[in-house]
């Protein structure tokens, strides 16, 4: 028996959901530059597109406030009032 294409690909889609592998797709970083001479920057792990831009909204409201003195990008622990920029960038090297 021939398997249903629809089927298949439902199928593939899902295990790649939950096993978090994809299909090509493109990975992003969300990257922090420092305003210091040596701008330094920092890097969280590569995820989908949406996943960056909620970790970049999550990081602008704990900078905002006054409480918080540094944030967690990647392995990397980085002072507020050093932070210069802080943006979403494509990950190198994927198709």
């Amino acid at each position: 028996m021939i398997p249903d294409e629809e089927d298949f690909i439902s199928k593939k889609l899902i295990f790649n959901f939950l096993t978090g592998e994809s299909d090509g797709e493109k990975r992003y970083r969300v990257a922090a530059v420092t305003k210091r001479a040596s701008f330094r920057v920092a890097r969280s792990e590569p995820m989908e597109k949406q996943e960056a831009q909620l970790f970049l909204q999550d990081l602008e409201a704990k900078i905002n406030t006054s409480s918080v003195r540094a944030v967690s990008i990647g392995d990397t622990l980085v002072m507020v009032e050093e932070i210069g920029h802080i943006d979403i960038e494509e990950e190198e090297g994927v198709k």
